[in-house]
């Protein structure tokens, strides 16, 4: 059997386990929905926005490797198209919480008087609008660029190479834009009389993170097989680990810049959002969330460990680990005051993500790993001048002379 044909079948068994998990996650979650109508929305929500952040996090990560001409933008580019291109199940999953606002959001239910210009942004029907023009543009960056990068392969094009260049430059500034307002209509508007204006920063840092993570554990899946092995060398290795450090750093400033800034200014309309996720037994958990995130810092931070791979692939396992609590920190206090974790909390991020991961294994698989760009010639005709020990550490070659 080929190595093709190896793969292949590989891939169609993960499909079908991730098919698998799915279906049992759904199961688990209806059966829970069936005692606890009210619970079964919120554990929908915290799935949702969990999937939507990595999806976005890879569309982010798609449009800036399209910019540069590097090993690691050239090692990471399908994966991170082919994560954009599984929004349409977001936008699909997303139809239940327009139809249900007022079962989950607190400012969309009877009674609820908003003011300072609130009651005309916080509407159902201009929040379904606005969400259905996100989706709109998230899915068209997606599927146009990932589709140009296709072309490319069967008929290299240096103009559309262009276009797919001009239009990702244009498409960072969509995507932050509607990114930020999106985080605050779904995420932030959960505490309707909170506000921030770096949240939408925050958050758009958070999905960049979780993004950058799990394609780390997809390239250590391929990083040893053709094609990728001649792009993803131990310096582009260590590239996409300095990258995972650096969303890290961003994600950590963001963070604290804005706990600072609402908590030293002691405005109830935007200290009530820390106030609501660290009271009663959410503190502790919290205080474990952030202890826990300094283990992945500190071993990112050692010299040359973020170039062994198989290290790196654990620390990018922990950090989208922790992104999945982050997320359960953020929705679920909204609606419990009190820590109170159900044994089915888990079961829509488990069937949700089967979804979303065969999926994205479809569309990884169904074309060639590295983009036919002209560009790449120019980075493989510098060597890269390391190789792997059997260790997995880096160690310099002499260059001939």
């Amino acid at each position: 059997m080929s190595q093709r044909e190896t793969n292949t079948l590989n891939f169609s068994i993960i499909q079908i386990v991730a098919l698998a998990v799915a279906v049992f996650g759904v199961i688990i979650g209806l059966i829970g929905a069936a005692s606890d109508s009210d619970h079964f929305y919120q554990v929908y929500m915290f799935a949702f926005l969990f999937w939507l952040q990595l999806a976005l996090g890879c569309l982010a990560l798609l449009l800036l490797s399209n910019v540069f001409d590097a090993r690691w933008s050239f090692a990471i580019r399908r994966l991170a198209g082919a994560g954009a291109r599984t929004l349409p199940l977001l936008a699909l999953l997303s139809i239940p919480l327009l139809v249900s606002q007022e079962e989950i959001f607190p400012w969309a239910a009877d009674g609820v008087e908003l003011e300072d210009g609130k009651e005309i942004y916080l509407t159902q029907g201009f929040f379904a609008l606005r969400t259905i023009l996100y989706f709109a543009i998230w899915i068209a960056l997606a599927f146009t660029l990932t589709e140009w990068s296709y072309a490319n392969d069967d008929d290299p094009d240096e103009r559309r190479t262009r276009r797919i260049k001009s239009l990702s430059i244009a498409g960072i500034i969509l995507f932050f834009l509607s990114a930020t307002f999106a985080a605050f209509d779904w995420s932030l508007s959960l505490n309707y009389e909170s506000f921030s204006s770096i949240y939408g920063w925050l958050a758009i840092s958070q999905g960049a993170l979780a993004a950058m993570a799990f394609i780390i554990l997809m390239l250590a899946l391929f990083w040893n097989e053709e094609p990728l092995v001649r792009i993803a060398s131990p310096r582009a290795v260590g590239d996409i680990g300095s990258l995972l450090l650096v969303a890290f750093l961003v994600w950590v400033y963001l963070s604290f810049i804005q706990y600072i800034v609402m908590w030293s200014g002691n405005i109830p309309d935007k200290v009530n959002w820390y106030v609501q996720r660290t009271t009663g037994d959410w503190e502790g958990f919290a205080t474990v969330m952030v202890l826990f995130h300094f283990i992945p810092f500190l071993l990112l931070l050692v010299p040359g460990l973020k170039r062994m791979r198989g290290v790196l692939a654990a620390i990018a396992g922990l950090i989208l680990f922790l992104r999945v609590i982050e997320m359960y920190w953020t929705v679920m206090p909204v609606f419990s005051p009190d820590l109170e974790i159900e044994w089915w909390d888990i079961s829509l991020i488990l069937g949700f993500g089967g979804f979303w991961f065969a999926l994205f294994i479809w569309f990884a698989t169904r074309k060639a790993l590295v983009p036919n760009d002209p560009a790449l010639d120019i980075v493989l005709a510098h060597p890269d001048r390391q190789r792997n020990t059997p260790a997995g550490t880096i160690v310099s070659q002499p260059a001939h002379k």
